[in-house]
């Protein structure tokens, strides 16, 4: 699943919740990401608010905290959001790059995480990799 999810190249899947799941895979043409995120009222939501340009009032953020608890992660993000290609990410800086995560839908970050733990397996199992470095 953790291929599915990503676009390609190096992108990261999120979900407010977890830490970085950086995941590098093929091309993924059979997802639509516009269409699954214009789903997620409160992905669709985020999108238009990003489209102002501005940050929302403090009125604003009321609301959409009283819409969805993943906006407390998005509005404290608000500056590393990105609206690409008219779909959402965030970004992250590494010591190499700066990576993408792609936001994901909710019905979708089940699917990512059963994915994760089959192509991965426990965080117990994968010394090199601390439970700090996912993020869904």
């Amino acid at each position: 699943m953790v291929e599915a999810t990503c676009q390609s190249g190096s992108e990261t899947v999120q979900a407010p919740e977890y830490e970085d799941i950086t995941c590098q895979s093929q091309q993924s043409t059979s997802v639509n990401w516009v269409e699954l995120q214009g789903r997620d009222p409160t992905l669709r939501r985020l999108k238009a608010e990003l489209i102002t340009g501005n940050k929302p009032s403090e009125a604003t953020q009321a609301q959409l905290l009283a819409m969805s608890p993943d906006f407390r992660i998005y509005l404290r993000d608000w500056e590393k959001l990105l609206l690409k290609d008219d779909i959402v990410y965030r970004r992250r800086q590494t010591d190499r790059e700066e990576i993408h995560q792609l936001l994901l839908p909710l019905h979708k970050r089940k699917e990512a995480l059963v994915g994760l733990h089959d192509q991965v397996g426990h965080m117990g199992e994968r010394p090199d990799i601390g439970a700090g470095d996912f993020q869904i």
